[in-house]
Parts: C-alpha cells; sequence; structure tokens
C-alpha cells in the first residue's frame, strides 16, 4: 500500500551524530504519518447514476479523495460526484460517491 520506506537508524557512538539521526528520524515519521501520502490510484472505476460503493483498499479509514481522470461521453450537463462518507457504515472499507451521470474515473484515495 504505502510505498515509503521505514527510516532504520544506525548507531555510530558519536553524540552529535545521534542527535542528528534522532531529528532526521522524527522528522521523516512525521512525514511518513500523513495520511495523503499514504494515498493510492483507484483506476477506471464505473460510476453508475446514484450510489457507488468503492472499496479503497487503504485499510483504515479513508480521509480524502481526488478524481484524477474522467472519461466516457462527454455531457452538456456538470459531470460531479458527490462524496456520502458521513453516512457510510463502513468508511473503513469504503468510499461511497453519488454521481449525476455514467463515467468512469481514476481516484486518489488517502
Amino acid at each position: 500500500m504505502s510505498s515509503i520506506v521505514p527510516y532504520e537508524q544506525s548507531h555510530s557512538g558519536k553524540p552529535e551524530e545521534e542527535q542528528d539521526k534522532v531529528a532526521i528520524a522524527e522528522v521523516l515519521g512525521q512525514i511518513s504519518e500523513n495520511p495523503f501520502l499514504r494515498g493510492v490510484v483507484l483506476k477506471e472505476v464505473v460510476l453508475e447514476v446514484g450510489d457507488n460503493i468503492i472499496t479503497h483498499g487503504l485499510g483504515r479509514v479513508l480521509q480524502g479523495w481526488w478524481v484524477l481522470r474522467r472519461t466516457g461521453e462527454i455531457s452538456t450537463n456538470s459531470e460531479t460526484e458527490f462524496d456520502k462518507q458521513n453516512d457510510n457504515p463502513s468508511p473503513q472499507n469504503t468510499l461511497v460517491l453519488e454521481a449525476n451521470t455514467v463515467r468512469t474515473v481514476d481516484l486518489y484515495v488517502f
């Protein structure tokens, strides 16, 4: 899921190097815990008119999503997706989107 590799400290025994390594580890730990950086791309998700339940595969409650790409027929109506996560009974596993037209999308979920 995540492509962020954990930072492993080695010990040199020199106090100034150890202090730098601790500081680096703290910063890298904060970065690696950022949910936006631990997202995944879901390609070619077909959205039907109405509610769509999409398994996101994050293994945790998702924090947000973006449409990266829309394909299919171009409509004169505005193509929109509405987040229905507030009513989602299993946000740790799924994303619920309501669509107003049939289309295929690539999503970034995080």
